[in-house]
């Protein structure tokens, strides 16, 4: 397996064993290196060193999957990766949390706006999911190359 192709290409398409490849070694790396930097940094600062080293090769392998479908990828990225995004802005300002007192410990809780959010961001990602790794490609060529359990 080509894990250069794998990760830093954008062009081609892949097939749904590549692709689960790929997503299993970037979670395995994600949870390691989120528990050796969490030695020495805040875990805000270790989730967002994290999610900005995978984000490069995950978009690799999610573009490479919408071209084995014939999509045009970033039109279809766009709409799986931004609302994660904005999800995480919104929770940044404090707009969809609240604090919550339980006798003498506060704990920060969604409030109705958070679950509504996180709610649709959960949907848009169980979609992209069945999309991207369980929905057979083109099974034959297209403009992103040709069918890849061809060749």
């Amino acid at each position: 397996m080509d894990f250069n192709f794998l990760f830093t290409d954008f062009d081609g398409r892949i097939n749904r064993q590549p692709f689960w490849i790929g997503v299993l070694v970037l979670a395995v790396a994600a949870v390691v290196g989120s528990f050796i930097l969490m030695l020495f940094l805040p875990a805000w600062l270790t989730q967002l060193i994290v999610n900005l080293a995978v984000i490069y090769p995950a978009l690799a392998l999610m573009v490479k999957r919408l071209h084995d479908h014939g999509d045009p990828a970033m039109p279809l990225a766009a709409v799986f990766i931004l609302p994660s995004f904005v999800a995480s802005l919104l929770r940044l300002t404090g707009l969809t949390y609240s604090s919550v007192t339980l006798g003498e410990v506060t704990y920060v809780a969604p409030n109705f706006f958070g679950w509504l959010i996180n709610l649709i961001v959960l949907a848009i990602g169980l979609y992209a999911l069945y999309y991207l790794g369980i929905k057979e490609g083109q099974r034959e060529g297209n403009a992103y190359g040709p069918d890849p359990l061809k060749t």
